[in-house]
Order: structure tokens, then sequence, then C-alpha cells
């Protein structure tokens, strides 16, 4: 009886094997925190791709506004880059000393935007050499486990005095606080509400990287769509100048993403009761 012939064995694809390497990678940062907050979101869409292909970023930051320095631990996000350093003076750096050097200029940004209305994270993409989906960067890293103490917080607008009363006197069980002076505004503020109301500022783009529901009054001198928070899945844009706005339009905004915290909260508070249910 004759053997048959063995069947071939399957040739085993195994993955190549991606040998990393360290890069020494500088930033120079813009001076506001929401420009920041934007260059943030490109460069850890950017270090996602990079660490992907073998690199590992060892980043050098050029913060200008030392104010902005508690953002630079998000550059570490999911461990993708190690933060090296922080500088806020870069006289005598030279691009070098650098692997890969990339300055984000919010004015340039926004000229090369006007003509296809791109939003800030797109265009500081194109100049790092990525393709942010997602507007609003991670910021854990920086903010920490913050603590929330009130329900509503309103920043300083214009009829903000008139909105607080609305929200008191239609709604005394919720707690509501207001920030009166532009002035003394900390980061911190923008993490101490479930809700934040305010015109477009840094602070309105931090609690929406921080997860927190933001309702914005969004000033007509730039287009909708430069530094929109669409992506966070908690914003409501109010878009007009603050002046021209009616206190009643920003009190039915707040109501209506009210109603959406509200629903949130109770969607996570149905799992425990099932839980509790079945342990009876």
């Amino acid at each position: 009886m004759r053997r048959q012939p063995e069947a071939p064995k399957p040739i085993e694809n195994k993955p190549e094997e991606i040998v990393h390497r360290d890069e020494q990678h500088f930033y120079s940062m813009p001076d506001t925190c929401e420009m920041f907050l934007a260059a943030l979101s490109a460069i850890q869409d950017y270090h996602m791709w990079v660490t992907k292909r073998g690199v590992d970023p060892i980043v050098t930051l050029h913060c200008p506004n030392k104010e902005l320095e508690f953002l630079a631990p998000a550059i570490e996000k999911d461990r993708k880059a190690r933060l090296a350093g922080v500088v806020c003076d870069a006289t005598g750096l030279t691009c070098g000393e650098f692997d890969h050097a990339v300055k984000f200029d919010p004015e340039l940004a926004y000229k090369i935007s006007l003509t296809t209305e791109k939003h800030v994270t797109q265009v500081f993409g194109i100049m790092i050499g990525s393709d942010p989906t997602k507007v609003t960067p991670d910021v854990s890293l920086a903010v920490g486990d913050f603590k929330l103490d009130c329900d509503i917080m309103l920043l300083p607008f214009t009829g903000q005095e008139v909105v607080y009363d609305f929200l008191c006197n239609n709604r005394p069980e919720l707690n509501v606080q207001q920030e009166t002076s532009k002035d003394d505004l900390a980061w911190q503020s923008a993490l101490r509400a479930k809700l934040l109301v305010g015109v477009r500022s840094g602070l309105t783009y931090l609690a929406a990287s921080a997860g927190l529901s933001v309702v914005e009054i969004y000033p007509t001198d730039r287009h909708r769509n430069w530094i929109s928070k669409w992506s966070s899945g908690r914003y409501q844009m109010i878009y007009g100048n603050p002046g021209d706005i009616a206190p009643d339009l920003v009190y039915r905004a707040i109501e209506a993403m009210w109603r959406q915290v509200e629903q949130r909260e109770r969607a996570m508070v149905m799992p425990k009761k099932i839980v509790q249910e079945a342990a009876v």
C-alpha cells in the first residue's frame, strides 16, 4: 500500500518584530490654554502613530506661559512618550539638538483653516504629521482626580446675573455657583461643576477635555469649526457674541444640557440597583 504524501505545513506569518528607538522631540507650545490643549490633542494622536512605527519620543516642551505647565504631564498619555523637561525660555536651544521639532503657531493655523474651516487640532495635526479625529485631549495625567463641589458653575459673561437668578428661582434644588471676576480665575474653576457655562476659553476647553458637560457661548470672531468641542459628546454651543445673546437662550441651553446630565446619572445608578437586587 502506497504512503499518502503528507500535506504541506501551513506557513506561519509571524508579525514582524518592531525594534524601538528613542527620538528627541521638541514642541514649542502656544501661550494660551485653549491653543495649548488643541496642540496637545494633535501631539497625543501623533505619538499614538509613531510608537506603532517603533519610535519612542523623548519630549522637551517649550512652555512660554508658566501658568500652563500643569498640562505638561498629559504629554505622557498611555506612556507613548516620556517628558524629559519643560522650559519657559528656549533661548540657546537649536533644532539640530532634536530629531523632530515643531512650533505650534495659532495665527498661522487659523489662516490655513479659513479656506476649509478645519478645526485647529486638524491644522496642528498637519504641522506635526498626524490627523486627529478627537479634538479634546486626554488631560487625566495633568488634572488628576478632581472633586466636584457644585452642580452648575457660571463663568463671567454678559447676562450672567440674570441666568443665575433664573436657575435659583426655577431650579432651587441645584447647587449653582458663579465666578464674578475674570481676573481671579484659576484652571481649577473649570473642574468644580458637573456643568460649566461660559464664553469660549481655555476653561471651557479644559472642562470638555476632562469629560464634564459644557454650555459655551462662542463669539463670531472665529468660524464655528475652529475650536468647537463636539467630540466630547457633552457640549452645547451658542454661536454669537456675548452681548447679543439673550439670557433666556442661555438658560434654555443649560436646561437642555442638564437633562442630559441627569439621564447619564440615572443610567449609572440603574446597574448598581440591578446588582444589589441580584445579590439579595
